[in-house]
């Protein structure tokens, strides 16, 4: 026997299947390899929906108000 790999899109699995189904059962195998899904998200697949700040009225004097924490005077 030969191995032969294929990477098809879904309409034509099927068809190709229905092809197999033809030949005599014991001259083919089917193996089946999981998809190998990648993770193409970015984080513009998330706006609009992180409302993590949305609390925040004034975006500047917040972050000034969180940097004054790092103005002491341990130095001095």
């Amino acid at each position: 026997m030969q191995t032969l790999q294929l990477q098809l899109k879904n309409n034509l699995y099927h068809g190709l299947l229905q092809i197999l189904s033809t030949f005599p059962k014991g001259d083919y195998k089917i193996i089946k390899t999981p998809n190998k899904t990648t993770n193409t998200k970015n984080i513009n697949d998330y706006y609009g929906k992180i409302d993590s700040f949305k609390n925040i009225d004034d975006p500047v004097e917040w972050q000034k108000k969180i940097r004054a924490e790092w103005d002491r005077d341990w130095d001095k």
